[in-house]
């Protein structure tokens, strides 16, 4: 018959090794991700500087086409524009009417 303590034994090395096994598999699939994500960090850096690349390039092709150069500031809301609204009549009724309700 088999003793308590060969039962015991057998149950603590199959428990280490299960835990053993365990943090190799974790080890190595954090290990493989890792290296994944290396990998696709260099292809988007790679894939950034291309894309800036080509925006060099097609800059001055673009400002030569539209006939305007880009600062950056596409906001500028300070800028006073030489266009007049003809349906200015129309947008004061509206407001008015809006007011009355």
């Amino acid at each position: 018959m088999l003793s308590a303590n060969f039962i015991a034994g057998t149950v603590f090395v199959a428990f280490i090794g299960a835990c053993v096994t365990g943090l190799t598999w974790i080890s190595t699939t954090l290990i493989t991700v890792d290296k994944n994500v290396a990998v696709m960090a260099l292809k988007i850096d790679a894939n950034n500087e291309k894309i800036d690349q080509l925006h060099e390039m097609i800059r001055p092709m673009w400002e030569d086409f539209t006939g305007r150069t880009y600062d950056g500031n596409l906001a500028k809301l300070n800028e006073q524009t030489d266009i007049q609204s003809t349906t200015k009549e129309k947008v004061e009724f509206k407001t008015k009417a809006f007011n009355k309700l």
